[in-house]
């Protein structure tokens, strides 16, 4: 049997050899990995490191189980209390029981060692931190004050000792701490800071702001900076406060918070330049009250065109802002431009929120001006709809001015004595107008008490007495006009 020429012997022969030859380049393979790349090591579980700001505080070992009743407050009784009888230990063993979190042990073990060991300073320290992390802090300041008075103060014991005295609020005692934080010089500055606000805790202001000044004469700080200035405002040193704070803005321009600050202090200085600084914030925000805040200190000062243009940028803002149109009114009367004011209390009505009072000065402009019916047509408005009496008089004035003078002694009769009281000078020129002169005598005698706050009422009824015929009783009523 042939294949392709060879006998069926020398194929079997090829296919041995070609079969041997695989089988040897396999186990070559396999050596030569196994002898040139790094071997992998077996894998070995190792449990995760807890540390101790893994720690869920929320569970039993977060409280202390001695209480500060089975301890003394001194440091050999708290560190006796808190070895609950442990006799020695090792750090590490302490440092592992705090990062697994068991710090009731760990303080035990931590105390324990303190006793058989007072030098061992580190021990001291974890003991305190443990305290420290549990919240323990009226047992954990004892160990902190112990380790300031065995040792070198550094940066830990010095800032433990003032954290947890000004927490407490144990404000003195935080100075103290700051004191010593001064004198192992290692923060002046952090110690100077905690020491001010301990003091105005304390309500030492002038203390407070000797040492804040101390910090600002050595150090720029902003906070202590600012906490200058709030204890002057306090102490109303105002023009004190002023000049720092002008002095600053020669160098830096004025924030909007330094502006509004600012404000307030020239507002208790009642500074001439109070609506130059308010117009300064308005400047910068941009908004409708503090635009009215400019008109209304403006108003105050008399200054009532820088008040109309200050209302004027309020409504601009807002077309709808009350107060803003109400003081613009107000300064327009005074200012005698009485169309303007008119117009505003038009848009005010508009809006329906003119209230009583504009309501009476809008008849008394529209008086003032000669437009008699109009003003007699508001007066009456306001009368009939709200019943003021100030409303009454003006329409009473109105009807003597169209000379009907028996119209307004029956709007007089319709109103109680005891509201018309303002209303009886002008009955009494009504009746004289009349010629009514012995009611118009009547009406004196019967309203005489009146006189005092209405002269005038002297004036009608002697003018009455003469024409009557009666000089002498007329001579009696001027010379107590006189009076």
């Amino acid at each position: 049997m042939e294949f392709l020429g060879l006998s069926y012997w020398v194929i079997i022969a090829i296919i041995a050899l070609l079969s041997y030859l695989f089988l040897i380049g396999i186990v070559s393979s396999v050596v030569f990995l196994d002898n040139v790349l790094p071997r992998i090591p077996p894998q070995i579980e190792t449990p995760e490191r807890i540390r101790a700001k893994h720690v869920d505080f929320s569970t039993e070992d977060s409280e202390l189980r001695l209480k500060a009743g089975q301890m003394s407050g001194d440091f050999d009784g708290l560190i006796t209390g808190l070895s609950q009888g442990i006799v020695g230990g090792k750090i590490s063993k302490v440092r592992k029981l705090y990062n697994l979190g068991e710090f009731n042990d760990a303080i035990s073990t931590a105390a324990a060692i303190a006793i058989s060991d007072p030098s061992n300073i580190e021990v001291m320290r974890l003991l305190a931190r443990t305290l420290d992390r549990i919240e323990q802090y009226d047992f954990a300041i004892l160990v902190w004050d112990e380790l300031a008075a065995t040792t070198t103060i550094d940066e830990e014991i010095a800032m433990r000792r003032i954290r947890i005295r000004y927490s407490s609020k144990q404000f003195q005692l935080c100075i103290e701490a700051c004191q010593d934080l001064v004198r192992a010089s290692i923060d002046d500055m952090l110690a100077y800071k905690m020491m001010g606000k301990s003091l105005l805790n304390l309500d030492r202001k002038e203390d407070a702001l000797e040492i804040f000044h101390i910090i600002e004469n050595n150090w720029s700080d902003d906070e202590s900076e600012s906490n200058i200035d709030r204890i002057l405002f306090s102490l109303e040193r105002y023009t004190e406060l002023h000049s720092r704070i002008i002095s600053r803005n020669k160098q830096t321009e004025i924030d909007l918070d330094g502006l509004r600050f600012l404000a307030r202090v020239e507002g208790r200085l009642k500074h001439e330049n109070l609506v130059t600084t308010l117009e300064k914030i308005s400047q910068k925000t941009d908004n409708v009250d503090d635009w009215y805040e400019v008109a209304r200190v403006a108003f105050n000062r008399k200054q009532y065109q820088d008040s109309i243009t200050a209302t004027e940028k309020a409504l601009y803002i807002d077309s709808e802002h009350e107060k803003s149109r109400t003081l613009r009114v107000r300064s327009l009367i005074i200012e005698e431009r009485y169309a303007d004011a008119i117009e505003e209390m038009n848009e005010l009505e508009n809006q329906g929120v003119l209230n009583e009072k504009l309501l009476i000065r809008r008849a008394e402009i529209s008086f003032k001006l000669g437009q008699i019916e109009l003003a007699r047509t508001s007066y009456q408005d306001i009368w009939e709809n709200i019943g003021l009496i100030a409303a009454a008089h003006g329409l009473a004035r109105c009807l003597i001015r169209e000379e009907r003078y028996q119209e307004v002694l029956d709007l007089i009769d319709s109103i109680d004595e005891d509201e018309n009281h303002i209303l009886v000078p002008i009955k009494l020129q009504s009746l004289q107008k009349l010629s009514r002169l012995g009611e118009l005598v009547r009406c004196f005698e019967q309203r005489r008490a009146l006189a005092e706050k209405y002269p005038r009422m002297f004036h009608f009824a002697a003018n009455a007495e003469k024409t009557s015929g009666n000089p002498t009783r007329a001579i009696e009523l001027w010379r107590e006009l006189l009076v």
